[in-house]
């Protein structure tokens, strides 16, 4: 069965929501439709934000000091994107505020880690890191479907360059850009734009902070994105379930059982025309990092580089800076409790930097 993409401008559409706009449009998709397993469904509070790439644009980065669209031919490519980037402290955090627990037909109703529900190793769902246990969606992986290369800043050093170098000191404005899906990705876009293109881009609703939706941006006590993920697991190999007691425990899914669905993440589209955001080259090194190959890469055409290789091709953009080994991330798969597969990050050598982040469960050597 074939699958088609679809776009909508100017709203953030739930899943039960774009479920029903494409039965209306009889757009077929082989991902999501299906029900999935019970699951939970935490507010996030993203303060970092990146950008992955291949050799070439890595390289066409280093020339221009900074982020630009290399073609500038039609409104699309007059923006530069950035994807949330969830850290593991983050993770935690979100698991001391109530949750949404979402059963498979879409209900939905309230639910906190602290019910010390037990799951199949007798740990409570509070002790096992729940979100944990189900952020394995590329949006929380440290592996890049788009090259071997990721530079990782905070939101608030890349929205004051933006504020600086594109909207003349006052603050960027935010809108709700589109809900776009792709095959088995959904993608929610943040526009950030100058004030002097509001009449640009006035079509579009400006981004608010309201208590059911997706994303929001908070500017106290860091500038963060607010972020309610409707569906973090690419694939599930748990799921939460009620006994006849009314008690919650965590059940793993039998590995034949297990199967792909839709996934969602968030993007901030930065409108820079055909100009560039600029950083400093230090900036840039010091924010870089090497990804591994994702599995599945945003189309065929991804070239990858091998760990040795990336450093090489690094060493020689910035000769005078040392790319050792303590600065790569190396991710190991295990199996925890047979239920699946598990990001683990060993760092060689140091202690972490206070910007170190990857999405699923340890800090990266730096940013990702």
């Amino acid at each position: 069965m074939g699958m088609e993409t679809y776009s909508k401008d100017g709203q953030h559409l739930p899943l039960n929501t774009l479920k029903q706009e494409l039965q209306n449009e009889n757009i077929r998709n082989d991902y999501i439709y299906k029900r999935i397993p019970t699951y939970p469904r935490p507010e996030l509070h993203v303060s970092h934000v990146s950008h992955s790439t291949n050799l070439r644009a890595l390289r066409s980065i280093k020339a221009d000091g900074g982020f630009r669209n290399p073609n500038v031919i039609q409104k699309e490519d007059e923006m530069i994107w950035f994807s949330l980037t969830v850290s593991p402290e983050e993770l935690r955090d979100a698991e001391t505020r109530e949750m949404m627990l979402v059963h498979p037909g879409g209900e939905e109703e309230p639910f906190t880690a602290e019910d010390q529900a037990e799951d199949l190793a007798g740990m409570t769902v509070s002790e096992s890191r729940i979100l944990q246990e189900f952020a394995s969606s590329p949006a929380f992986k440290s592996s890049s479907r788009y090259g071997s290369f990721r530079f990782t800043f905070s939101l608030r050093d890349v929205l004051e360059k933006y504020r600086l170098q594109f909207c003349g000191g006052q603050k960027p404005v935010l809108r709700v850009y589109r809900t776009v899906l792709y095959k088995q990705e959904v993608m929610y876009a943040v526009l950030v734009h100058s004030p002097e293109h509001n009449s640009k881009f006035s079509e579009l609703p400006l981004l608010e902070d309201t208590p059911h939706c997706i994303c929001a941006f908070r500017a106290e006590p860091e500038p963060h994105f607010v972020w309610r993920p409707q569906a973090m697991s690419e694939t599930h190999w748990l799921q939460l379930k009620v006994d006849h007691g009314g008690n919650m425990y965590i059940e793993e899914i039998p590995q034949h059982c297990q199967e792909f669905y839709v996934w969602d993440h968030v993007v901030l589209a930065l409108h820079v025309d055909d100009q560039v955001l600029r950083f400093e080259d230090r900036e840039l090194r010091h924010h870089l990092r090497f990804c591994e190959r994702d599995p599945r890469p945003v189309n065929d055409g991804v070239r990858y580089q091998s760990q040795g290789d990336a450093r090489f091709q690094v060493k020689t953009l910035w000769p005078l800076e040392m790319f050792s080994q303590s600065q790569f991330h190396i991710y190991t798969a295990l199996t925890l409790r047979n239920i699946g597969p598990f990001i683990l990050c060993v760092r060689t050598s140091g202690t972490p930097h206070r910007d170190c982040y990857t999405a699923c469960s340890s800090s990266v050597c730096g940013p990702p």
